[in-house]
């Protein structure tokens, strides 16, 4: 290397060291200063009450999910009597060729079969349906802290597929 070379490395090295010298004085006063309004802007926006408006929507939601989860409830009972009756039948006639069973055996467990996945597909759509909406207001409900007034039980964070 020639020793204009060497210079110039010589010269951005003492940029480099000036360069870190500046920024050790302008960066942590900046940083400083943008942790401060930022916070201020987080206490300010988390510390304003809500409105009106937020509080007859969460009502209502909240009431909407408690109806669902009911409803998930019901579903879920009624899908597991199905299903023991499904076995039961099934039980009852093990070893009987199904050319042997009656017409009323036959019918019995076709109908219960259909009810039975009938009923698994609506619990699976509303489940899908209160895990997005609860999931929209933030699992607002699952906690006692947050719910609206007036409510006294919490919901659900989340319903689960069934197994099966």
């Amino acid at each position: 290397m020639n020793a204009v070379g060497v210079g110039r490395i010589a010269g951005l090295s003492g940029l480099v060291k000036d360069f870190g010298k500046i920024s050790l004085k302008v960066v942590p006063p900046f940083l400083l200063g943008f942790l401060l309004v930022g916070g201020a802007f987080y206490w300010f926006i988390s510390s304003k009450p809500e409105s009106k408006i937020d509080k007859e929507f969460f009502n209502r939601e909240y009431s909407e999910l408690a109806i669902i989860s009911e409803s998930l409830d019901r579903l879920r009972l009624d899908v597991k009597i199905t299903g023991e009756s499904l076995a039961y039948i099934k039980v009852h006639n093990k070893g009987v060729p199904e050319n042997l069973w009656t017409a009323k055996q036959l019918s019995e467990r076709n109908r219960l079969e259909t009810r039975y996945w009938r009923l698994r597909s609506e619990y699976h759509e509303l489940a899908l349906e209160y895990n997005r909406r609860h999931e929209a207001v933030n699992y607002r409900f699952a906690y006692y802290k947050t719910l609206p007034e007036g409510a006294k039980e919490i919901l659900p964070k989340y319903y689960v597929r069934l197994e099966g």
